[in-house]
């Protein structure tokens, strides 16, 4: 026999408090980590004009191959959250967002 179920109006609420939550974060949550991702990029690509001698050569074609690296560094080092940033990033933008609702206004 299977155990009747309890109290499933409250599990059902939770979750869905969870999931409108994670909804609602989501957003800006996706925006701290582009941005956090921007920002890594950028420093990458300063970092590596810093060297005498072009990673990629000279030219045209390194300029490109620099750009993708810079890039694809940029991107993984975001991603694996290796500057903090996109908590910092993404408080901010939720205090910011939290001031502007009608509730917080006096």
């Amino acid at each position: 026999m299977s155990a009747p179920i309890q109290d499933s109006g409250a599990q059902f609420g939770a979750r869905a408090l969870a999931s409108a939550e994670f909804a609602r974060e989501a957003p800006t949550r996706d925006a701290a980590q582009r941005l956090e991702a921007l920002f890594a990029t950028l420093l990458v690509k300063e970092m590596r004009a810093t060297q005498s001698a072009g990673l990629f050569g000279e030219g045209t074609g390194a300029d490109v191959y620099g750009g993708w690296f810079d890039q694809y560094l940029g991107e993984v080092l975001a991603k694996r959250g290796e500057l903090h940033l996109a908590d910092s990033i993404q408080d901010s933008l939720a205090t910011k967002e939290l001031a502007g609702t009608p509730e917080a206004q006096p």
